[in-house]
């Protein structure tokens, strides 16, 4: 989204893509420490928050937060990144992030469930017109058909006997998210407002920036009904920044939520069936093919009077969904003189790293109860013990 930061990054780009590819995001460095070197998974912060949670409630109520035996993490993998997962959650256990504070809460947060998402073909893009047909790869992809998960909206067909399960277990509201946004921790107010309002669900949004060009937009419907659409999918491109450009304030999705369980469960087969399906235009490697998916966030219009929590960006939506902005975030050569400012308070990148790299510090101090040593951020004690 900003060729003089690649060209800033090429270096730094070159090297720690290396340890990204072929691997599942969850389980990738969320951030880069002020040495160089990677920082824990996101996977590994989200974990650690929880345990750090857990024993802050236990502290409080002198009782075990589970309620029961049994995981309260769960996810949605597939079939090429579930075997990866399983074997980095059996490593964490013996992380130092995660070892000391199982012992403390005798909690094993690297237990989670999972259900596997299933693949559909790719297809046909739109610049051949229709019929839309079965894509088929080009010749360096040996012209096979092209297997491609079927979008994060999935989860809810995907998820629906872990659903079923965590009710039977006892639990009464869930929290939704996308692993790649640091800022995407539990909230207990957010919950408690939830809980007391009886509304259905919760979604955090976050007015949008420059770094904000993967995600969706709150909007209202003829229907009446808000919705959060995706750029290029649900909303072109060009339609959102004609609105900025008259100066109209965009909401940006920050890709989590909070749903009453009980409320969704009653209401999942209605979500399943009518989530929208949208196509979107891909051109990668295996050529130039379209992707049907389902976005998560667009449930938003299909439930009674959802609850939406205005946020700051900088404490709830860091997110990484290209490893840009993964640099960014980290602060990487901020300091250096080439790096990209355009003066203009509403779109300089040199301001908008500054504002998230002091937001990474405060999370990984505050919420994920680290301390940075030598340039590099270690587990601490945390007064939440």
């Amino acid at each position: 989204f900003h060729p003089g930061l690649f060209s800033l990054y090429r270096e730094e780009f070159e090297k720690f893509s290396k340890l990204c590819t072929g691997r599942p995001k969850g389980v990738t460095f969320a951030f880069l420490n002020e040495n160089g070197t990677p920082g824990p998974s996101f996977m590994v912060l989200k974990m650690r928050s929880l345990l750090l949670e857990y024993a802050a409630y236990r502290k409080i109520g002198g009782k075990d937060a589970t309620g029961e035996s049994g995981p309260f993490l769960f996810q949605m993998s597939s079939r090429t990144t579930g075997p990866a997962l399983k074997q980095a959650y059996e490593f964490y256990r013996e992380d130092s992030f995660l070892k000391p504070l199982i012992k403390t809460t005798g909690l094993n947060i690297t237990e989670v469930s999972t259900a596997e998402q299933p693949l559909i073909t790719a297809f046909t893009h739109s610049s051949e017109g229709k019929p839309i047909r079965f894509f088929r790869g080009n010749r360096k992809a040996g012209h096979r058909l092209l297997p491609l998960p079927g979008g994060h909206g999935q989860c809810f067909f995907v998820l629906k006997g872990i659903f079923q399960d965590l009710y039977n277990r006892g639990k009464r509201f869930i929290s939704i998210g996308n692993v790649d946004n640091i800022g995407y921790v539990f909230d207990p107010v957010e919950l408690a407002v939830l809980a007391l309002s009886g509304r259905p669900a919760a979604f955090d949004f976050s007015f949008k920036t420059p770094v904000d060009i993967k995600g969706g937009i709150l909007v209202r419907e003829e229907s009446g009904h808000l919705n959060a659409v995706d750029l290029g999918a649900g909303i072109s491109r060009e339609e959102a920044s004609r609105f900025e450009k008259e100066g109209k304030t965009l909401l940006f999705n920050c890709a989590n939520g909070l749903f009453n369980l009980k409320y969704l469960i009653d209401n999942l087969d209605r979500i399943i069936d009518n989530l929208p399906l949208r196509l979107s235009d891909q051109e990668k490697d295996s050529g130039k093919y379209s992707q049907a998916e389902q976005i998560t966030w667009e449930v938003i219009s299909l439930l009674e009077n959802p609850l939406i929590f205005a946020v700051n960006k900088y404490r709830k939506f860091l997110a990484a969904k290209i490893i840009l902005e993964n640099f960014i975030t980290s602060g990487l050569k901020l300091s250096d003189p080439a790096f990209p400012s355009s003066g203009n308070p509403k779109d300089d990148m040199r301001s908008m790293a500054e504002k998230l790299n002091e937001g990474l510090s405060y999370l990984l101090k505050y919420q994920f109860g680290l301390w940075k040593n030598h340039n590099e951020w270690i587990p601490s004690g945390d007064q939440r013990l």
